[in-house]
């Protein structure tokens, strides 16, 4: 799944393995420079996240983090705490534990 997250915001050319493709979205601009090679290159350069949340994300923290592409992720105690049937606990040890491996 990460590697689609990459893909879905770098534009679609046989050299960037992106999949998005332009829109008329702020990112472009202007519709002329929408599919520019501005456009490319910038989307090379934007930042990319995901947020970590499932106990299966945190199972497979190696795996996500070697994405090449991804910059950082972020921890999300409240779905993580909710993934372990810890509703609410977001202090749990298990919960604390998890954070803290995501750093």
């Amino acid at each position: 799944m990460p590697r689609a997250c990459v893909a879905a915001v770098r534009a679609e050319t046989p050299g960037t393995g992106g999949r998005l493709g332009v829109g008329m979205r702020r990112d472009v601009g202007t519709v002329r420079e929408g599919g520019s090679p501005a456009y490319v290159a910038r989307s090379m350069r934007w930042w990319i996240a995901v947020m970590v949340e499932k106990r299966e994300c945190v199972e497979d923290l190696d795996a996500i983090l070697s994405v090449k592409g991804l910059d950082m992720v972020q921890f999300g105690s409240s779905d993580y705490s909710m993934s372990l049937g810890l509703t609410g606990q977001r202090n749990h040890p298990d919960v604390v534990k998890a954070d803290e491996q995501t750093d």
